[in-house]
């Protein structure tokens, strides 16, 4: 393995066997639908099936989940034409197409393998409620934002 792919790839496997394993313990321990709170008005922990993309959107097209499969297909494609550039020479773009290429890859298993992606993070205040997520939408979303601030200090 190039050393240059080092930390992509510890950072993938990471996020995708943390991801799996925290969904597995959360399906032990929540049937769908229910919640427990942890931070009673602003934390639940929650089992949700999302059929569709992030905050549900797609859900109500019959053939999403292949859909979807196929645009996270896409994207580690493209994650991984990025590496072998110059993305993949430089440390912090590297290890956040890590997260992010994890990210995707965890919630591909799910919905290859279940027909939807589970979530189980559930944030809210009051009538305010952040729509269901889980740690692969995590790694994607902190990924991307890390991203996005190193190539805007970089230029």
């Amino acid at each position: 393995m190039a050393a240059r792919y080092r930390r992509f790839i510890i950072l993938a496997a990471a996020v995708v066997l943390a991801d799996q394993g925290v969904k597995l313990y959360m399906t032990s321990i929540l049937s769908p639908g229910q919640s427990q709170a942890i931070i009673p008005g602003l934390f639940s922990l929650v089992m949700w099936h999302n059929p569709g993309a992030a905050f549900g959107g797609l859900s109500g097209i019959s053939q999403a989940r292949w859909l979807l499969s196929g645009v996270t297909v896409a994207a580690l494609g493209v994650i991984l034409f990025l590496l072998r550039g110059s993305w993949g020479s430089n440390i912090k773009a590297a290890a956040c197409l890590g997260l992010v290429a994890g990210g995707a890859a965890g919630n591909l298993i799910d919905r290859l393998r279940l027909g939807w992606v589970i979530d189980y993070i559930l944030v809210y205040y009051r009538d305010w409620y952040w729509p269901a997520f889980n740690l692969a939408d995590m790694g994607i979303t902190l990924g991307g934002l890390l991203l996005v601030v190193f190539m805007w200090k970089k230029s």
